[in-house]
């Protein structure tokens, strides 16, 4: 799996008569672990926003990435001029003014049509059934989804030792921490009430919580006694999905990878 960058903007004497610009965090639509230098990048200048006419297109990249005051810096590396959009990219997801990230899959027959989805989306419902999708086929059945209510995750499931509690979203996990808490203390009884009449005891499971986003790399990015809470990357699922089907033949192997994830 690879990516590219693109790149919108209105703004006068881009991106050739300049040298250094930023974008302010409120128009990046990727995280900040995702931002890698060299990383290659279509430049786009706009007529205006109304139209959203492309006035000229550039390939290049980006260098000397910096962060101040919610706005990320850097400086414009420009190869070649372009005479038209590559055909890749879907003109309507990035034209409006912007930084965006377009991933790319190896080709796998492996691979099906919800995975590659679950890489542009912009429709949350899609990208939360789309993760509940994935998990299934990765091969997770003791799973309940929830239809969406407040303060509810979007499921849970159990998997040999694991309880884990999920959220999948196109949100910034900065605006998850209050569901985060909630998330924790449901996992803190030691039990799911999955319907009206079906428990689920979760006492002596490793118990976690998965939101799960398009961040570029899972990580831990808190404890609370003997609970985890994980930003789960949806590629590394994604990559879980496709070394399952090859590589992992036993539940006791697929734990392991889950727990460690």
């Amino acid at each position: 799996m690879d990516k590219i960058y693109v790149m919108t903007t209105d703004w006068e004497n881009h991106w050739d008569k300049i040298t250094e610009t930023y974008y302010t965090r409120r128009v990046i639509h990727l995280s900040h672990d995702e931002i890698d230098e060299k990383t290659e990048t279509i430049f786009i200048r706009i007529k205006d926003r109304e139209t959203a006419t492309i006035e000229h297109i550039y390939k290049g990249f980006i260098s000397d990435c910096r962060e101040r005051r919610r706005r990320v810096y850097f400086k414009v590396n420009l190869k070649e001029q372009l005479s038209e959009l590559p055909n890749f990219i879907n003109w309507d997801d990035v034209k409006a003014p912007g930084w965006y990230v377009i991933r790319f899959f190896e080709e796998d027959e492996f691979l099906p049509p919800v995975a590659r989805n679950l890489a542009h989306t912009k429709d949350w419902q899609k990208f939360e059934k789309g993760v509940s999708t994935i998990l299934k086929l990765i091969g997770i059945t003791t799973i309940q989804i929830y239809d969406k209510q407040r303060g509810l995750p979007d499921g849970v499931f159990k998997f040999k030792t694991l309880a884990i509690i999920y959220d999948a979203t196109l949100d910034k996990i900065e605006n998850k921490q209050n569901q985060i808490q909630n998330y924790i203390n449901l996992l803190r009884e030691n039990k799911f009430k999955v319907t009206e009449n079906e428990i689920w005891d979760i006492s002596g499971y490793n118990k976690q919580v998965w939101i799960i986003t398009r961040c570029n790399t899972t990580r831990v990015i808190r404890k609370e006694d003997e609970i985890v809470v994980k930003e789960v990357s949806i590629f590394d699922l994604i990559k879980l999905l496709t070394k399952r089907l090859k590589n992992i033949n036993r539940e006791d192997q697929l734990v392991e990878v889950l727990s460690k994830l």
